[in-house]
């Protein structure tokens, strides 16, 4: 099981953004006010649709809990306890989520704790699913392919080069840049401009997760 993730700030960042453009691309920009409180709780969730999920808590020590549920785990509906071997914060730990789209009922299937320096979980004899739920997350290059698809799915971004001002495609520099910037810490509005009306939803949204000053 292979571990090489970035650090629960890139984490955070990388999620809200996602959750943002997500909101804005399928479900419409409103959607948004419902996770307000999970964010400023120091909570944060994503959810692929499919019935996977996983939220992701800061503490102010620079200490954080990852969990969740995958379907691809191998420990899907089996008695087994992925915080076997965490220390007492983690085990006291409420590893609830308030997310809309979220089965509460669905039970966790990992568990994720970072000290301070390092991602560490219980050892166990399979696939948590844990790899699986955070690909399109941890790895910058896979995350930077899932920003591509929200704005192919939406059209947002207008190419300023393009003959036709009502048709949009999606501006790769632009979308790098952005995604880049969120993994520094230096998100601003300016980024979301292309949002249009649905800007002002979303930077409230980021502001309450402390990506954009």
């Amino acid at each position: 099981m292979t571990m090489d993730w970035p650090g629960p700030e890139v984490l955070w960042a990388r999620i809200a953004v996602n959750e943002a453009l997500s909101a804005v691309a399928f479900d419409g920009s409103g959607d948004l006010a419902d996770s307000l409180d999970g964010v400023r709780d120091g909570r944060i969730s994503s959810e692929d649709g499919a019935g996977n999920w996983f939220t992701l808590i800061r503490y102010p020590d620079s200490q954080a809990i990852l969990f969740g549920h995958d379907e691809d785990s191998s420990f899907w509906q089996q008695a087994y306890d992925p915080r076997a071997d965490a220390p007492p914060w983690v085990q006291a730990a409420d590893l609830a989520t308030d997310h809309a789209r979220i089965n509460h009922d669905s039970e966790v299937t990992f568990v994720r704790w970072w000290d301070g320096s390092r991602w560490n979980w219980s050892e166990i004899a399979g696939e948590d699913g844990a790899v699986s739920a955070l690909r399109n997350t941890a790895d910058p290059v896979r995350y930077g392919g899932e920003i591509d698809v929200l704005a192919d799915e939406a059209g947002w971004i207008p190419d300023d080069l393009d003959e036709d001002p009502d048709e949009t495609v999606t501006d790769s520099d632009h979308l790098e840049a952005l995604c880049a910037a969120a993994d520094r810490g230096a998100l601003t509005g300016e980024f979301f401009e292309f949002l249009d009306a649905d800007q002002p939803a979303v930077i409230e949204y980021l502001t309450a997760a402390g990506i954009v000053g």
